[in-house]
């Protein structure tokens, strides 16, 4: 299971750097790219310690329902959103996520409010539109 999560968190690299870069030239995303971008950071960044079974799941799970459930993420509102306020933290002694290794980057910073601040969108793609 060790060996799947880090090969699908190597694959997940090439797209969030795409995704961060799109979003950086200022180009205007739908709510759909935003939320695989944001989902992207999540799976690169965050999934080892805060996927489904791991040691800081019931924390926060990443999952957009659990996380807006848990009031972690308030759709439209990123200042009042736990996720958003640790993921700016910059002082790895505190609460900054991840607390090892590099913190996130300004670019994945400011995907994650967007994402935020336009509803959290749903990153699921509904059965049909596969």
């Amino acid at each position: 299971m060790a060996r799947t999560a880090k090969f699908l968190a190597l694959l997940m690299i090439p797209l969030v750097s795409s995704l961060i870069r799109f979003h950086a030239n200022g180009a205007e995303q739908s709510d759909a790219e935003i939320a695989q971008a944001a989902f992207a950071i999540f799976s690169a960044r965050c999934q080892k310690c805060h996927g489904p079974g791991e040691s800081n799941s019931a924390d926060m799970l990443l999952d957009r329902e659990a996380m807006v459930g848990a009031k972690k993420v308030i759709p439209g509102k990123p200042d009042e959103s736990v996720l958003y306020e640790l993921a700016r933290e910059t002082d790895p002694a505190g609460r900054r996520m991840p607390p090892v290794g590099d913190p996130l980057k300004s670019e994945e910073i400011a995907v994650i409010k967007k994402w935020i601040e336009r509803g959290a969108p749903n990153w699921e793609i509904p059965k049909a539109d596969r």
